[in-house]
């Protein structure tokens, strides 16, 4: 059992040795626009990302409303950028879609994003938990859904809501998984 152990352990270092920082932050930055509401309720402290998916030519953040004050839920940032900078973190699709980091609720917007995912035709596959404040009070604000956006012009391809009725009152959608593959049949 020990020697296994210790195989294990080898490998962890050398994977680890191998990996390449691209972006790094001790606190996430937004690029913000000029809304004193947001700036005001901004606690950069409880922004944490908690996905990240990579596209043809950005990466993306998801960045759940676990605490108050996360501006937005879903941001990118460009894959073109030196190693080991800091980015500022742009929100996605445009700042309309979080309104709830203002707390003004719009369950058409984005309210929690734990997940993302791409596919291979370009689209983004955005699971929206609709749960705000999850590690405090879990406040459940608008039913979960699915939204697919179309990375190449960031509109809007689908929206498709979970019924309540499908759901534990304390359901926490966290994680979606997408399978693109093609059927040979």
């Amino acid at each position: 059992m020990g020697i296994r152990i210790l195989v294990l352990l080898t490998q962890l270092a050398l994977a680890m040795a191998s990996l390449e920082v691209i972006s790094q932050w001790s606190l996430l930055q937004f690029d913000f626009p000029p809304d004193p509401v947001l700036l005001e309720k901004f606690q950069p402290e409880n922004t944490v990302p908690t996905g990240l998916e990579i596209g043809w030519d950005r990466i993306y953040l998801g960045i759940p409303r676990l605490r108050a004050g996360v501006p937005a839920t879903l941001a990118w940032i460009p894959r073109s950028l030196p190693p080991g900078v800091s980015p500022v973190l742009q929100a996605y699709p445009d700042w309309s879609w979080h309104t709830a980091g203002r707390s003004d609720i719009n369950c058409t917007g984005l309210i929690s994003v734990y997940r993302v995912r791409a596919d291979r035709c370009n689209r983004l596959w955005v699971l929206d938990a609709g749960v705000i404040t999850s590690l405090d009070d879990f406040r459940r604000v608008c039913p979960p859904k699915i939204l697919i956006f179309d990375m190449a012009t960031d509109r809007l391809v689908r929206s498709v809501y979970f019924p309540r009725e499908l759901l534990r009152p304390s359901s926490l959608l966290t994680n979606i998984v997408l399978d693109d593959s093609r059927s040979s049949a």
